[in-house]
């Protein structure tokens, strides 16, 4: 935890330093005055990160000295999205050990991925459909043997045995959850006829009222979608540009990018966001909510929606119980989980007996009606998807394309040592002040709340 924490805040320190300072050596006093009040939102996001990392620091400071440590299995480690620890998705697994497995949380794929290459250690992954030939190419997945799960008669075959998931009778990847990736709005603040098509998000009406879950393949889903491509690995060149060119006109609206449901649900019920492209959790989970607006997701806009389909993967040279890996994923497949995660988060699930009951009363229909007028985030070529996710990074940095990011790179190399020296400096000098003037700030309340009235 402390050696991600120390990478993490070197990492945006760097970044604040190259986006935000070497302007002052490109632009003018206007051009200048332009971009900061253009970037001051992401400024503010990128200084909330790191102090939240400087928190986690001073989290595994405080473990790593004998603080106790929360309860969990620690023979099983499961590296999950945000929200899936919940245990009522296995509680059979709960009933036979009495303790959960230890989590440890990503919110992207390609972090993910990045970080178990790095050598980060887990027993079990939940990848989606489009990174599942990614991470078993590279080796870091195993196979999975299906004649140890009691409940794998119950997944739907044609989940068990899509692209990816299943390669010549060998399933590496066992598929749980699916569900769609659509337009979601207020529908008290934005019109059935403004929400009838994926521009709205471009739309400059909306300027700061945009959110965006923070997914490259969900992104350039979108990004595809609006230029009326329906298959990523039938797009051409000319189709990615296009794509790549909507998404930095969207990007101009967003006012936040989102890690995930919880997230985009609590923008959405804040008031501040009218419009999101996230998953059904947001719309489902705020239905239940008085005070939450009435929010829609809609998956029948003029270019369509995205679907996805995630599942377990058992990782390679893991380091726990090879025997609980299996328990946690056939409690995964219950009847039990399958209705929890329709009832409770608007998700489907691979279980067909219960997809067939419980999803039909909540409204859901077999994959193949699903995926009608949609982009299905199937595995994608290797070299289209790196191209998306450098693209996606340079997107959201405020980056016209990676030429011009390579230009900034190649004149900065050309910069004489005493500008970027100063530049280095002058960033520590802003950071500085602005520790100290929080610092100032917190003593003065103290202060205040001490003196008698």
């Amino acid at each position: 935890a402390t050696y991600w924490s120390h990478r993490k805040i070197f990492k945006l320190t760097s970044k604040m330093i190259f986006l935000y300072l070497t302007p002052l050596i490109f632009l003018d006093s206007i051009q200048i005055k332009v971009f900061y009040e253009s970037h001051a939102m992401n400024f503010k996001k990128e200084l909330g990160k790191m102090r939240k990392s400087l928190s986690y620091l001073v989290a595994a400071a405080t473990l790593s000295f004998g603080a106790p440590a929360f309860a969990a299995d620690s023979e099983l480690v499961v590296f999950d999205w945000g929200g899936y620890e919940d245990e009522m998705f296995f509680q059979d697994y709960m009933k036979k050990y009495g303790d959960a497995p230890t989590y440890s949380f990503f919110s992207d794929e390609e972090e993910a991925f990045q970080k178990v290459r790095a050598g980060f250690r887990a027993d079990l992954g939940h990848p989606c459909s489009q990174s599942v030939v990614k991470w078993r190419n590279a080796g870091i997945i195993k196979p999975i043997d299906t004649s140890r799960l009691s409940n794998f008669d119950k997944v739907d075959p044609g989940f068990a045995g899509m692209e990816g998931f299943q390669v010549d009778g060998v399933q590496w990847a066992l598929p749980i959850d699916w569900g769609a990736t659509a337009l979601t709005y207020n529908a008290e603040e934005v019109s059935a006829e403004e929400a009838s098509s994926l521009y709205v998000f471009a739309d400059p009406k909306f300027q700061g009222r945009v959110s965006i879950i923070d997914n490259v393949d969900d992104a350039y889903a979108l990004g595809y979608l609006a230029v009326g491509v329906m298959d990523w690995n039938k797009a051409t060149d000319e189709d990615f540009k296009k794509a790549s060119d909507f998404l930095r006109k969207v990007h101009k609206n967003v006012r936040q990018y989102h890690a995930d449901g919880a997230e985009g649900a609590a923008l959405m019920k804040s008031g501040e966001i009218l419009l999101e492209w996230t998953w059904n959790e947001v719309a489902f989970t705020l239905s239940w909510e008085d005070d939450a607006p009435e929010t829609v997701f809609k998956r029948d806009t003029k270019e369509g929606s995205s679907t996805w389909v995630c599942g377990y993967t058992m990782m390679k040279d893991a380091p726990g119980s090879e025997q609980k890996a299996y328990d946690f994923l056939d409690a995964w497949l219950s009847d039990e989980s399958a209705a929890y995660i329709l009832n409770e988060w608007g998700y489907g699930h691979t279980n067909k007996e219960i997809m067939a009951t419980v999803g039909k009363e909540n409204g859901w229909e077999p994959l193949e009606s699903y995926t009608q007028g949609s982009l299905f985030q199937k595995p994608s070529d290797p070299a289209l998807r790196e191209k998306m996710i450098k693209e996606w990074e340079l997107i959201k940095s405020g980056f016209a394309d990676f030429k011009s990011f390579i230009n900034m790179v190649r004149y900065l190399v050309g910069t004489p040592p005493v500008i970027i020296t100063s530049i280095i400096a002058f960033g520590g000098f802003i950071m500085a002040k602005y520790i100290a003037a929080s610092a100032a700030q917190k003593q003065e309340r103290k202060g205040k709340e001490r003196r008698p009235e």
